[in-house]
């Protein structure tokens, strides 16, 4: 893209888009989280319990259906963080100005397709699924309000992108917590007046509305010399977007393979109802796999930023430290959720749902491994080299969807999580640690140092656990019993990973300072 004529080189960013700091913002993406956690963890039940197993399947296939839609939109939403970030980082206010035009036209059309495909699809699919003919006409209401709540999300992603690039993740998270303490009063309202999955749908609408007026609000704010609201598009535009975008296609086909296809083919295979024991595991990986993006959400900014601005060496130096940082959560959390996680089901939902932990079980080995590597595709999609690995993971999903219908066909829920993490760890030990090193200036063994302490702490800690037969103390034990040893869990798995790493050169600076107040550190 070109220098935009109207702003005079190194003309100042806007004095209200000042930046929050990289641990600020990883502190308060955790604190959205947590608000996030304890809605999921509060609502999940009260949905099970008062629209039954049948109805919490059905609800979650419907919201299945909403990432389906989501593909529409053809990677324009991810494109977006970059184009603005780097026209905000060079200072070229009237090329952000068109991008954001041309990305609110393009989210128009598009909107209008969902809308239709939703109305058209609406009662087909309640034919397909079986839906008994007294719950078509809910069914159908509720897959057009999900469709709607996705078309005021596309146009969503043009403000959030707006204040990520102006790195304001403060706001952007009080704005995200401000919808989702919304959305679960919502939910608890509906499900205390008239239990139904029409009026979560409703909730949901309403609640995706007002976040966008909101999120307009702010990115006025942040962005006076520019407008989300001013007619325009530029064809050429488009086409750069998308052609960054067409890849990030791939990969949300594969989340949806991996999380979403799956209620699917199990609804087909073996009825709704059998939908629900996936669903529940598929949330807490869902939940395992956001606290490690938003965690490292904050990277995608710094590091367009920095290669824009050439600074290479910072920018290496970064990508290090979050990949230790991200395989220390993601070993940390997922074999805690190995080891705790049959407990944490059974003091959730009940016992009714024995097919969710196994479920759980072989999908978060896949997901260590993938999200240990996250930061990754932080750096690819900073520097446009993601387009390789999303061939590779379109590979996977193909492999996924033929595996996981002849699995699931014999086997049912577990048959479709065998498949989807014997092809997830295939991809993820085989391929992408060489590429990942390899964009980021690495080799293969400095790309892997910062993850060899989170992975070998967790296979021992794993190792002793069931060795000593702790697991087996768990599930026989109260609430108490399972608070004491997730603490236990959590400060042996905390000291073998920093203990030994407190001098290596990819320690988060904040860590040593801790460490050092609490003398821990020489």
């Amino acid at each position: 893209m070109s220098s935009d004529p109207t702003a005079p080189a190194g003309a100042p960013p806007p004095t209200r888009a000042r930046r929050t700091s990289l641990k600020k913002g990883a502190l308060l993406n955790w604190l959205s989280l947590a608000v996030h956690f304890v809605a999921t963890f509060v609502v999940t039940p009260i949905i099970i319990r008062k629209l039954g197993n049948a109805g919490f399947g059905t609800w979650a296939l419907i919201q299945s259906f909403s990432g389906y839609y989501g593909l529409v939109n053809l990677g324009l939403g991810s494109a977006l963080l970059r184009s603005i970030t780097h026209d905000l980082a060079t200072h070229r206010y009237g090329s952000l100005q068109t991008t954001l035009s041309t990305a609110v036209r393009f989210f128009a059309a598009t909107g209008g397709g969902v809308m239709l495909l939703g109305a058209a699809l609406a009662v087909p699919a309640a034919g397909f699924f079986g839906v008994p003919a007294p719950e078509v006409t809910a069914f159908a209401v509720t897959l057009i309000l999900a469709a709607g709540s996705v078309v005021l999300d596309f146009f969503g992603s043009v403000t959030t992108s707006v204040v990520n690039a102006c790195e304001r993740f403060d706001l952007l998270n009080y704005l995200n917590i401000g919808r989702q303490l919304a959305q679960t009063g919502g939910t608890l309202l509906v499900l205390w007046i008239h239990p139904s999955v029409v009026g979560i749908a409703a909730v949901i609408f309403v609640v995706s509305l007002s976040s966008l007026g909101l999120g307009i609000i702010l990115a006025r704010r942040l962005l006076p010399e520019v407008s989300l609201l001013r007619p325009g598009f530029d064809r050429g535009r488009l086409d750069e977007l998308l052609a960054y975008g067409k890849s990030t296609v791939l990969l949300t086909v594969s989340n949806v393979v991996r999380l979403r296809l799956g209620n699917v083919i199990i609804a087909k295979f073996a009825g709704v109802a059998a939908v629900a024991g996936y669903s529940v595991a598929v949330s807490l990986i869902t939940n395992f796999s956001t606290v490690i993006s938003s965690s490292l959400g904050v990277l995608n900014a710094r590091f367009t930023r920095l290669h824009a601005q050439a600074e290479h060496a910072e920018m290496a130096k970064l990508y290090r430290t979050s990949l230790f940082a991200s395989s220390a959560m993601a070993c940390g959390l997922g074999t805690g959720m190995i080891l705790f996680g049959e407990k944490f089901i059974h003091l959730w939902v009940g016992k009714t749902l024995p097919e969710a932990v196994p479920v759980l079980h072989a999908l978060v080995i896949a997901y260590i491994l993938a999200l240990a590597q996250s930061p990754g595709w932080n750096l690819m999609f900073a520097l446009s080299k993601h387009h390789f690995m999303a061939r590779v993971t379109a590979v996977e999903s193909a492999a996924n969807i033929a595996l996981g219908v002849w699995l699931a066909a014999r086997y049912g829920a577990v048959g479709f999580a065998w498949a989807t993490a014997a092809t997830m760890i295939l991809t993820k030990v085989t391929v992408q640690p060489v590429y990942s090193a390899r964009i980021g200036g690495l080799s293969t063994a400095s790309y892997l140092a910062p993850m060899a302490a989170p992975f070998a702490a967790a296979a021992a800690l794993a190792a002793v656990w069931y060795g000593a037969g702790l697991h087996t103390a768990i599930l026989r034990g109260g609430p108490g019993t399972f608070v004491l040893a997730g603490a236990g869990y959590a400060l042996a798995f905390g000291l073998l990973v920093l203990l030994p790493n407190l001098h290596r050169d990819f320690m988060p600076p904040f860590v040593g300072k801790v460490l050092g107040r609490l003398k821990l550190r020489r």
